[in-house]
């Protein structure tokens, strides 16, 4: 509620849930005006940490915090109604959820390496200029979403699509390496007006399969 208030001034590490039997997150969540403030949190090192601001002046205050890395893709930076996470010198994600559309207020022009991520961009633009890796990541937009994302030179086993006529420039990517892995991996442009364009694009290395499948 607002004037509510969390302070952590000594926390410079967050180590979110390990899972037992599959299941269970530790969850830092403002909401209805409330803050919570971390002045010195500067990595989540792992475990699964859901971030969550919901609702006019909420805040997460985390300005120091550099790197996250959550577990099996399980983490999550969200915001909604008005929320914000104050994430500035965020540059390093793992195995992290990350939506980005009009409800977000969470700032991505900080972002360098996106690794293992899953991040939807549905009907806004969002500023990804100086995220240089997607490894292993899947990248979806739609809705009239966008992505400048004119620095990633690596994207290698990442999944990639656009929809809803949107167009998506990987002008610095060069080569492309799908790995050896059991996951089935895509380029794809659905809909009419769609396109993904990889004009530096000039090698393509398929699957090596680990038990016999996966494309």
């Amino acid at each position: 509620g607002a004037g509510s208030r969390l302070e952590l001034p000594a926390l410079s590490q967050l180590r979110g849930m390990r899972h037992v039997r599959g299941w269970g997150s530790l969850t830092v969540a403002a909401g209805v005006g409330g803050v919570i403030s971390a002045p010195l949190l500067a990595t989540i090192p792992d475990g699964v940490v859901l971030v969550l601001a919901d609702g006019a002046g909420s805040r997460v205050d985390l300005p120091a915090l550099a790197s996250w890395r959550g577990r099996q893709n399980e983490g999550l930076l969200q915001t909604t109604a008005g929320g914000v996470v104050g994430a500035g010198a965020l540059e390093t994600i793992e195995n992290v959820t990350l939506p980005i559309d009009g409800q977000s207020g969470f700032e991505t022009a900080q972002l360098r390496r996106v690794l293992s991520c899953t991040v939807t961009v549905t009907g806004v633009p969002a500023d990804l200029r100086g995220v240089t890796d997607l490894w292993q990541s899947t990248l979806t937009l739609s809705g009239g979403g966008t992505a400048d994302l004119r620095s990633v030179a690596r994207a290698d086993e990442a999944t990639i699509v656009v929809r809803d006529g949107v167009t998506l420039r990987l002008p610095a990517l060069s080569s492309y390496d799908a790995g050896a892995s059991e996951r089935s991996l895509r380029f794809e442009a659905t809909g009419a007006g769609s396109r993904l364009e990889l004009p530096a694009l000039s090698q393509l290395r398929g699957m090596r399969h680990v038990r016999g499948w996966g494309s």
